[in-house]
């Protein structure tokens, strides 16, 4: 009677153990290898009630166990996955985090916002300058473009960038005092230019007179057109 009650004793201690060993199994933190535990210490356990025990014992243990899955699809198991709402169509690391996009380097010229309007783009590359204008024979461009030579000059600086300058008139006055007074207009742009900051040997100044109109000149309005200093971007 003694050895029964002894053995019984024995069982009860095991099934305790077992019991234990199982629902550690089933914590968060699973791991393959206690994946792989569980059913064994089941069957151990249903070993000591004799014949179906064990197998139902290890049935049960499996049960316990939870599978360590993907919850979110991202390719990182549970246990592992320390972001475990991830969508499943980005890309992860190893512990299931999205990983973050380098940011993206276009090749171009930088054009700040505020000069923007001033910038004349060949796709992400700058071209030229919208033109700076001048009264009647005048070779000092008109008031209030001060703020759109200080872009020209900073766009030309932070792309070190070369450009032409290029002076215009309208048709009024002959070839030779048109054309000198164009280099004048050309020479009063650069001149800004550099006190800006511009390298003197990044600038071209031409003089075209008055053989480049941008518009009639039958009347002023034309004319006032064509009075002008472009400049363009040389690469």
């Amino acid at each position: 009677m003694e050895r029964i009650i002894m053995n019984q004793i024995q069982k009860m201690a095991v099934v305790l153990f077992g019991a234990l060993s199982l629902a550690a199994c089933s914590s968060n933190g699973l791991k393959d290898e206690y994946r792989i535990v569980c059913p064994v210490v089941g069957g151990a356990v249903g070993s000591l009630a004799g014949g179906a025990g064990a197998v139902g014992g290890a049935v049960v243990g499996a049960l316990v166990c939870p599978v360590d899955s993907d919850t979110d699809g991202d390719g990182v198991r549970n246990s592992l996955d320390q972001c475990p709402d991830t969508p499943a169509d980005v890309d992860v690391d190893e512990v299931g985090c999205m990983l973050t996009a380098e940011p993206m380097v276009f090749a171009g010229d930088t054009v700040s916002a505020q000069c923007a309007d001033f910038a004349m783009m060949d796709g992400d590359l700058v071209a030229g300058f919208s033109p700076v204008h001048f009264a009647f024979d005048s070779d000092q461009f008109k008031a209030g473009q001060e703020a759109q030579l200080e872009c020209i000059a900073a766009v030309l600086l932070a792309n070190n960038l070369d450009a032409e300058v290029d002076g215009n008139t309208d048709a009024l006055g002959s070839s030779d005092y048109n054309l000198d007074l164009s280099k004048r207009r050309a020479q009063n742009v650069t001149n800004y230019l550099i006190e800006a900051g511009v390298p003197s040997s990044s600038l071209w100044v031409v003089g075209n007179g008055k053989d480049k109109p941008i518009a009639e000149n039958v009347n002023e309005e034309g004319r006032a057109e064509n009075r002008r200093v472009d400049i363009s971007v040389v690469r």
